[in-house]
């Protein structure tokens, strides 16, 4: 089936497989190699055979990835391996939902920062991470906006960069005075950063 949605499927951006338990590493390495750029949303939940080879592949194929929401919730085989791949390879997810995998709370945490549009959700002290459905990184307040201006930011000072062109850049004034939009981060008038929204 998954192989068939990797070389038909050229309209799919959203794919929920939930609860197929047939549907393993073999069908996601399909999916990947066809399909990686284009898909935003992959729900995985209980899939029991997709294991870390399976989103090692996955983040391996992509180059510019749409990917925003990955529900991997009760696949028992991923461990702590592909997420921290995952972090580098797929900075724009909203959603990782990482309930019943092998992914310890302490690991989520330090890689929590990668993903700056999710809101981390751990298990209360003294509780396994598996037994807390909301374990994983989770949409945060206007992620979605937030996400898009950042995006927006990236393109124009990469456009303004491309536009200044090398004659501008022999110009001794714009070795010292560039403005760099870099993360497009908010300051106030007085210079000073504001808070985040």
């Amino acid at each position: 089936m998954i192989r068939a949605v990797a070389k038909y499927g050229t309209s799919i951006t959203q794919l929920v497989v939930a609860g197929c338990d047939r549907v393993g590493d073999v069908g996601l390495r399909y999916l990947a190699d066809a399909r990686a750029d284009q898909l935003e949303l992959l729900d995985f939940t209980g899939c029991r055979l997709i294991s870390d080879a399976g989103i090692i592949a996955l983040c391996d194929a992509f180059q510019r990835p749409k990917l925003a929401h990955l529900v991997l919730a009760d696949c028992r085989l991923i461990t702590q391996d592909p997420i921290a791949r995952l972090a580098f390879a797929c900075p724009q997810l909203l959603t990782l939902s990482l309930h019943g995998c092998r992914v310890s709370a302490r690991v989520l945490q330090s890689l929590s920062s990668s993903w700056p549009f999710g809101e981390l959700r751990l298990p209360p002290a003294g509780t396994p991470a598996s037994s807390n459905s909301q374990f994983g990184i989770f949409p945060a307040s206007r992620a979605k906006d937030r996400r898009y201006v950042a995006e927006f930011c990236t393109s124009w000072a990469a456009a303004a960069s491309i536009q200044l062109g090398d004659k501008h850049l022999q110009d001794e004034r714009w070795r010292y005075n560039m403005l760099s939009l870099e993360d497009c981060k908010v300051f106030g008038e007085d210079g000073k950063r504001g808070e985040k929204r």
